[in-house]
């Protein structure tokens, strides 16, 4: 009995159709081979006409009876294993293949995080594999679960949930492979300081910013948006929630955003909980613990006396008075500027502004972006 495989070219040979060339070569019926090997007819028969294999303890009875070898009987068996599974999983993974048109794996691929595939059929088991499960049902599972607290947090309308969950999915792959001293949460507290003067020069900030998580066991890494997904933020734990990880988008390349939005995600690691995924859209769904971490992250850049003080003395806000109160807080003035704009005193539109909030792109270091 021959079985087609997948592509309906390739032919699935069982070891019964040997061992019918076989008895052939030598003139012998399979009456007489099992007479010989002390079995029924019918089990003879089973094997040949492809209803049963050859088993470890007919192999060895072939052997005495017609001379091959039992490890030639044993090997053709597995072999025919191994390739009826495989037959067997690409007919699953093609009833299947619609599902990849929910994920993003074009840019999956273009970033280098998936593998090319020359079909779909093989599409698919890549896209399984980048997510580290063995059946589209599972990842479903998945999606319905672990990633859809992420998705929840987000707002659910702005970015598809397969698409975020392949980017959360390229950031937790990155950290798991950096090699990071064990997460110091009194460092990292310590550290706070130093991460707020970092702003004031944006060029060095993510080389100087990255040495100082990474000396508190905190992975940054960097991960361009994906077809589908608005973020520009998350915070989540990896191996076995001993690693907290930051992963920023850089979808909006203004420094006042990127700092605050790191900081905001530090606020994460250090005030809730490890088991769950945080996610920064442009709009977050009005949470408590989004709320704390945007007054940790506000509160840390421009402590709120400060601030409150600023207003204050400053009814009409000029270039200098932004220039002086930043060189105070030892911040760069865009952080000020970002702040005042976001809560509406000066507009956005506003040009006087517009040399001090720079944008920038940052460079890939030590393989913790996936993109140039």
């Amino acid at each position: 009995m021959k079985t087609e495989t997948r592509n309906q070219t390739d032919l699935l040979i069982h070891p019964g159709e040997s061992l019918q060339d076989a008895i052939d070569a030598v003139g012998m019926s399979q009456q007489t081979l099992a007479d010989r090997m002390g079995v029924s007819r019918k089990h003879v028969n089973r094997i040949i006409q492809g209803k049963e294999l050859i088993s470890v303890r007919v192999a060895n009875l072939l052997e005495r009876v017609l001379g091959t070898p039992a490890s030639f009987w044993i090997s053709l068996t597995k072999n025919y294993e191994a390739d009826l599974a495989v037959s067997e999983s690409t007919k699953d993974l093609k009833s299947d293949v619609e599902s990849l048109s929910r994920f993003p794996t074009k840019d999956l691929v273009g970033l280098g995080l998936m593998g090319q595939a020359s079909n779909k059929v093989e599409q698919l088991k890549n896209l399984l594999a980048y997510f580290g499960v063995g059946s589209m049902k599972i990842l479903d599972g998945l999606l319905a679960q672990g990633y859809a607290v992420a998705y929840r947090k987000a707002g659910g309308s702005a970015s598809s949930r397969e698409s975020l969950a392949s980017w959360i999915r390229a950031g937790q792959l990155i950290a798991e492979r950096l090699h990071l001293p064990s997460f110091d949460k009194s460092k990292l507290e310590g550290a706070l300081p130093r991460l707020v003067r970092a702003t004031l020069d944006p060029r060095s900030f993510e080389k100087e910013a990255r040495a100082i998580l990474t000396d508190c066991g905190v992975a940054l890494v960097i991960v361009p948006c994906l077809k589908g997904t608005v973020a520009h933020g998350a915070t989540f734990w990896v191996r076995q929630n001993s690693r907290p990880v930051i992963q920023l988008s850089l979808r909006h390349k203004f420094c006042d955003i990127i700092f605050f939005t790191m900081l905001h995600e530090i606020g994460h690691i250090l005030l809730h909980p490890k088991s769950e995924i945080f996610v920064e859209m442009d709009k977050h769904i009005v949470d408590q613990r989004e709320e704390e971490a945007d007054r940790f992250a506000g509160d840390l850049l421009i402590p709120s006396d400060a601030y409150r003080h600023f207003i204050e003395e400053n009814p009409v806000i000029s270039t200098k008075a932004v220039l002086k109160f930043a060189m105070s807080l030892k911040a760069h003035p865009c952080v000020v500027i970002g702040r005042l704009q976001k809560e509406d005193i000066l507009s956005y539109k506003d040009g006087r502004f517009a040399p001090y909030k720079p944008r920038f792109a940052w460079e890939i270091v030590d393989g913790n972006r996936c993109a140039s």
